[in-house]
């Protein structure tokens, strides 16, 4: 598994300077009829929506996600504008396996661990060590 700066379910109970859940279940249901206006694209719009709405039941099944044994578990971090107390929280992570390493990429934000070929060659590493640990057995090392 790479999670790839993954929320933990205790960010919304941990941290003051995340808005508070219902609020931002009201901004994201308002969101299309602005984004009919004119202030954000639709599909935005929706996606913004649908995951706010989606939020309880994703981190109810991330809580549920208590042990991954020893299969190889590399939490991908972007430290470049993260939360304070973020990192902590993905360190908590690894405990989840005991073939864990953590990466943190020191300039990426969250959006270009996906959209920077520079910053998504680490996560993308990441995938292929994944893969070859479970394929020879062998544990996970820090890159």
């Amino acid at each position: 598994m790479v999670p790839l700066d993954p929320q933990r379910d205790e960010a919304v109970t941990e941290f003051r300077t995340i808005p508070p859940y219902d609020m931002t279940r009201t901004i994201s249901a308002v969101t299309p009829s602005f984004s009919r206006l004119g202030v954000f694209p639709v599909a935005f719009a929706r996606s913004v929506r649908d995951e706010s709405a989606e939020l309880p039941t994703a981190l109810q099944q991330g809580a549920a996600l208590t042990r991954l044994g020893d299969r190889p578990l590399i939490v991908v971090t972007a430290a470049a504008e993260a939360e304070e107390g973020w990192r902590p929280l993905r360190e908590r992570m690894l405990n989840l396996s005991t073939n864990s390493v953590h990466r943190v990429v020191p300039d990426a934000t969250h959006a270009s661990l996906i959209e920077d070929e520079s910053d998504a060659a680490v996560p993308s590493q990441g995938i292929l060590d994944a893969v070859e640990s479970v394929r020879t057995g062998t544990p996970l090392a820090d890159s």
